[in-house]
């Protein structure tokens, strides 16, 4: 068994050897394709963090109908916060809005571009849609019972979120009276679900993910369609060994004779081609990771500037997930080895003899 062992890889060398241009177009596709999802994921996951650290560094982690005045280790801080429709008119125009009315503003302030809290503060987009900037005058009227109420604020401060529905469509007031919902900032925003589940059972509430659906759903597609790719691309790559492995075995029908003429089984001999495409896998991996890598790096640090319109946000984000590059390590592997496998397979149809007779 020993003997067998140290012939396979003494054998499996020379194959590789010998066989360099036989997988050469494997192993380009194997490099490119995980250089292509290494680069684009990267992409992907920056955009899908930018948009989630965007929704928990503005809007409260759980909302809570009523007064939740409990504490547990897990939470942050609570305040009390109200939203209510209104018309915001100015000098310019209208929009209709959400103001948000909330008792305290520390959780709001990481996203106050410029300004204070004393008066109306409204996000950067709202502010251009308008045509008002600090110091200007606002009025929001909103509705109880059949007549409007009107409301005047003068501008006092400007937030930018990088979500464009808050943006566009919230302005904040602080407000200490008549609020409804107590807003729960968490340590961890990740947490909510497990939150809710364990300590509002008896209160009607809502996750930032369930306040947020449309938003979140977004990120839950990119995750589908990075997966889709990734599966799609090693698919194509394991075409490309399995074309590989098949005019290897081809070339070999003689060496495959002697193989199983001097005591080689059918398991072994499809073990060494088998063990050839893993080497030619990983090394197209290995080569195709650092090019991704390196590439988001680069990206990262010469900061791509994305067309205003198009783009909310100013810079192109990239974001390197580990469990990207762990899940297509294990996917590479297994569509290399089945590929391989089904493919090495035809070799049990080679009969000795007919191996080892000269091809004309």
């Amino acid at each position: 068994m020993n003997k067998n062992r140290k012939a396979e890889k003494i054998i499996i060398k020379g194959f590789l050897k010998k066989s360099r241009n036989s997988f050469r177009l494997s192993f380009f596709s194997i490099l490119i394709g995980v250089w292509g999802i290494v680069a684009i994921t990267s992409i992907i996951n920056g955009f899908d963090s930018v948009l989630m650290d965007s929704i928990t560094n503005f809007y409260p982690h759980i909302t809570v109908l009523g007064n939740y005045t409990e504490n547990n280790n897990e939470i942050s801080e609570k305040f009390k916060f109200d939203l209510e429709n209104n018309l915001a008119v100015t000098r310019s125009g209208f929009q209709f809005i959400q103001v948000l009315n909330t008792e305290k503003t520390d959780f709001f302030s990481k996203s106050l571009e410029y300004g204070d809290f004393s008066g109306a503060v409204i996000g950067n987009e709202l502010s251009k849609e308008l045509g008002v900037t600090l110091g200007d005058e606002i009025n929001f009227f909103s509705v109880k019972g059949i007549l409007p109420v009107p409301k005047k604020y003068k501008i006092s401060g400007i937030f930018k979120t990088n979500v464009y529905n808050y943006d566009s469509k919230i302005a904040l007031i602080q407000k200490t009276e008549d609020l409804t919902y107590t807003g729960i900032i968490l340590r961890n925003p990740k947490n909510a679900e497990k939150f809710k589940k364990d300590y509002l059972s008896a209160y009607n509430s809502l996750t930032w993910k369930e306040s947020n659906e449309t938003l979140t759903k977004t990120v839950e597609v990119d995750s589908l369609i990075t997966l889709l790719i990734s599966v799609f691309v090693f698919i194509m790559t394991g075409f490309s060994i399995s074309n590989s492995v098949t005019f290897s075995i081809l070339n070999r029908k003689k060496e495959i004779g002697i193989l199983k003429s001097i005591g080689f089984g059918k398991t072994e001999i499809s073990s060494v081609f088998l063990r050839e495409s893993i080497y030619i896998s990983l090394y197209g991996y290995l080569a195709g990771l650092s090019a991704g890598v390196l590439t988001s790096l680069i990206l990262k640090i010469i900061k791509i500037k994305l067309p205003g319109g198009i783009f909310y946000i100013d810079y192109l984000p990239v974001n390197l997930d580990i469990k990207t590059i762990i899940f297509s390590f294990f996917l590479n592997f297994f569509v290399v080895s089945l590929f391989s496998f089904f493919t090495a397979y035809r070799i049990l149809k080679i009969e000795t003899l007919e191996a080892l007779k000269n091809e004309e």
